[in-house]
């Protein structure tokens, strides 16, 4: 009722700060994920049913990757800790992410650790390393805006909107109803029609908030994002990219898993899981199929764990 009786401003920052601030226990890990690079040609290694995707099209490039986001703040059941991991930088740091690829073997070994500061007019620091450099270097902010690893998103495309809400100015536009992929069927993601990028799934309509943001910086390489946001879960059920002549340029859509039945006893550990992104450049008509090859995960993680993978310092050591 607040956000339908805001402003159309105000309202949009509603929208963004109840998206990222919605239940995600501890965060979450998957053990493998691809990146699928798909292009309409028949010139390249052709599209595998084998590996889920039944249409045409040809594989680029295919990347494996492992990734794992902790959050240290802003968690409810820890009242008396208050509300945060005890860990040194948890009263700075909302959450971290550690991404690692793992193959092919041009790119095994390059790691990030992306740090998300409670501040939000704070710029995030992303550390990568590279082993062919053998040294960590610090991404720009403005980096976050290109192309991911050679990929159709961005880093922060990722689940439909991965960026920080202070960069953009946000527009409530309503609500509709979308078709999307809320609760997958599959275990993993399975992509048809003629590139192999149209869900093959079981797709629901979904009552969701919509919204449309515009960076607050100069030379962003989009000049809007329209993002569908689900009203009972706040995940991001689709999302489009504009570009300078106010045509639609990509579409990102996500899949998920559906929460827990209320009545499991695990219910409060019970997340809405990503488990794949299917990105579409409207323009050179090619595609990133991004899917979830093991479990998504939402485990509790102990102090100790969480040094150990998600500190900058250890970056180079290897895994």
């Amino acid at each position: 009722a607040q956000i339908a009786a805001a402003q159309e401003n105000a309202a949009g920052f509603m929208v963004a700060w109840n998206q990222i601030h919605r239940w995600q226990y501890m965060g979450y890990k998957v053990d493998a994920l691809t990146m699928t690079y798909v292009k309409p040609v028949t010139d390249r290694i052709p599209a595998d049913p084998d590996d889920g995707l039944h249409g045409g099209g040809s594989v680029t490039r295919q990347l494996q990757q492992f990734y794992h986001r902790v959050y240290l703040s802003k968690l409810a059941w820890l009242g008396t800790q208050d509300y945060r991991v005890d860990v040194p930088d948890s009263d700075t740091q909302f959450f971290k992410d550690y991404m690692e690829f793992l193959a092919p073997f041009d790119v095994k070994g390059t790691s990030f650790v992306v740090e998300r500061n409670l501040d939000p007019h704070a710029d995030d620091q992303v550390n990568i390393y590279s082993p062919t450099e053998r040294r960590v270097r610090r991404f720009s902010a403005k980096e976050r805006a290109d192309s991911f690893m050679g990929s159709e998103g961005t880093l922060d495309d990722f689940e439909g909107f991965s960026g920080r809400v202070l960069d953009y100015q946000w527009r409530y536009l309503g609500e509709r109803r979308v078709l999307y992929v809320a609760d997958t069927k599959q275990k993993i993601s399975q992509g048809f029609g003629p590139y192999s990028r149209v869900p093959q799934d079981r797709w629901q309509i979904r009552n969701c908030y919509v919204v449309e943001l515009k960076s607050v910086w100069d030379g962003h390489p989009y000049a809007a994002r329209v993002l569908f946001i689900d009203k009972q879960t706040h995940a991001i059920a689709y999302s489009m990219i504009i570009d300078y002549e106010d045509r639609v340029w990509k579409t990102l859509h996500t899949l998920m898993r559906g929460p827990l039945d209320p009545r499991d006893p695990e219910f409060e550990q019970s997340v809405a899981s990503w488990r794949g992104s299917f990105i579409i450049d409207l323009n050179s008509n090619n595609s990133t199929i991004v899917r979830a090859m093991s479990d998504t995960i939402h485990p509790g993680l102990k102090p100790s764990q969480i040094k150990r993978v998600f500190s900058v310092s250890n970056l180079a050591s290897g895994r």
